[in-house]
């Protein structure tokens, strides 16, 4: 698994597998590199039963606020919504409209963070000053 310190669990009598889809963006609104991840719930016929997806670090519930049910076509595809600029997954694209700073994250604020460094890249040194400054100022 390639999201932190993530443990799968599930009702295992119900649910047959989970898929866990992880994304590579290489830029993000602020800064360069982004894994998100969604995790699909199948039941032994097939079915998604369950979804989570990542949101900035975290992963929440992918299912509607009103009836808590997960929102796919054809009992197989999920409809998940991908933050304006930011990659984070959320059920429904309404609810973006509750994160403080969403329209600054793509104007005044874009590029602030410059060069965010994934785990699996600790080793590179990407703290060059010069090169983070570069990154903000594209």
């Amino acid at each position: 698994m390639s999201f932190p310190k993530r443990r799968i669990t599930a009702d295992w009598i119900s649910i047959n597998f989970v898929i866990e889809y992880a994304m590579w963006f290489d830029y993000d609104i602020q800064h360069l590199y982004e894994l998100e991840h969604l995790w699909i719930y199948v039941d032994k016929a097939g079915t998604v039963k369950d979804a989570e997806g990542s949101f900035h670090g975290k992963y929440l519930k992918m299912v509607q606020p009103d009836t808590n049910q997960v929102r796919y076509e054809d009992d197989r595809h999920l409809m998940a919504f991908s933050q304006p600029g930011k990659h984070a997954f959320l059920p429904e694209a309404r609810l973006f409209y509750l994160i403080p700073d969403l329209v600054s994250y793509c104007k005044e604020e874009a590029g602030l963070d410059g060069i965010s460094v994934p785990e699996i890249y600790e080793d590179i040194n990407y703290n060059d000053k010069e090169l983070q400054e570069k990154v903000k100022n594209i």
